[in-house]
């Protein structure tokens, strides 16, 4: 079942994507998901490649209750285990209102309508859900859907004709992947400027320019507003720290939480070695190898055994390559520019 699923979603390429099944990973209701263990098992197994592949509403019953949960992602373990914070620090996409942008593929609704064709009335110990924004024990009811183009439109409609639960997802763009690339810095007169591209850009969204001085604590040094059709963003570290600095981009949505952060990019002012063309910014390593280059030039990369591993043409600036995949050891950087032939030694530990 698993394997096919996660086929059926891989082809998927239309704009709206829900998916129903009967043992509700979330509930309080006459189950309980902390305990029954179908309901554990697709909420451990099948929860996650359904948000992996970004399906934006989730349908159930087995349990005899009306209940909604949050918008919400990375939640699969036991309700006391569950998050009130912001993605990814916690399991909240967005602020718990009743209509939610989605402009990436995070932020999945869950709704157990048990009480269709039976009445509601027992609920399990620690009722309601903690991931549950709405939850009626009592009564009988349908879920209503009205999907018009961007907006997913939900209503809880009761038995006696009255609405007592509704909410949208609304879909103004569809953000595949991580929409903030090219991200690159340049030094001009004492200022460092930072340019990046970014497309199909949810309206109310922004943009967060954090820097750190290479201890991995980033702090905000300023922000930008994304525009409808603007694809080319810059900022402008008017004070840039003299060294070593990384800076990264985060998207925020309406709510102000975040959607997507971009890579770290290093870039280092002054303190440069002025002998040869690439200078090593540490040594040894852990993850990654971060060096300076002073002119466009080829580099290699040798294990202890001489055997290559790495290569590319590079330009100028502080560079970093990723290592995680290397093994522990010594390691050789050789680079060619300009008929001029360095070689630096470092430590991957």
């Amino acid at each position: 079942m698993y394997t096919w699923l996660q086929n059926d979603l891989a082809q998927n390429a239309k704009k709206w994507t829900i998916a129903y099944f009967h043992h509700a990973p979330y509930t309080k209701g006459s189950h309980n998901s902390d305990t029954g263990l179908e309901l554990i098992d697709m909420r451990t197994n099948i929860v996650p490649l359904l948000e992996r592949e970004g399906v934006d509403l989730v349908l159930n019953g087995h349990s005899h209750i009306y209940e909604r949960s949050y918008f919400m992602k990375g939640h699969y373990g036991l309700e006391n285990t569950f998050s009130p914070l912001p993605y990814p620090l916690g399991n909240m996409v967005q602020a718990p209102n009743n209509q939610y942008y989605k402009s990436s593929r995070k932020g999945t609704i869950y709704v157990v309508c048990g009480v269709s064709g039976r009445t509601g009335g027992i609920t399990q110990p620690g009722f309601p859900h903690n991931a549950m924004q709405t939850s009626f024990p009592y009564g009988n009811g349908s879920l209503v859907l009205d999907i018009s183009d961007d907006t997913l439109h939900c209503k809880y409609l009761t038995s006696l004709g009255t609405i007592t639960d509704e909410f949208k997802i609304v879909k103004h763009f569809i953000m595949s992947g991580n929409p903030i690339r090219e991200v690159s810095a340049f030094f001009d007169e004492g200022q460092i400027l930072l340019k990046w591209r970014a497309q199909n850009l949810s309206p109310n969204t922004s943009f967060e320019v954090e820097r750190s001085a290479g201890d991995n604590h980033f702090i905000k040094i300023g922000s930008v507003s994304a525009q409808e059709g603007n694809n080319d963003y810059l900022f402008v570290d008017e004070h840039p720290l003299k060294g070593l600095s990384f800076y990264q981009i985060k998207l925020l949505d309406a709510d102000n939480y975040v959607y997507e952060v971009s890579d770290a990019i290093p870039y280092l002012w002054e303190n440069v070695d002025s002998v040869g063309n690439v200078s090593l910014l540490q040594n040894p390593i852990v993850d990654r190898l971060l060096f300076y280059i002073q002119n466009e030039g080829d580099l290699h990369i040798h294990n202890i055994n001489g055997q290559l591993i790495h290569q590319q043409h590079i330009g100028i600036g502080a560079q970093q390559i990723p290592t995680n995949q290397w093994e522990a050891g010594m390691y050789f950087l050789t680079f060619v520019s300009k008929g001029r032939r360095d070689v630096r030694k470092f430590v991957k530990i």
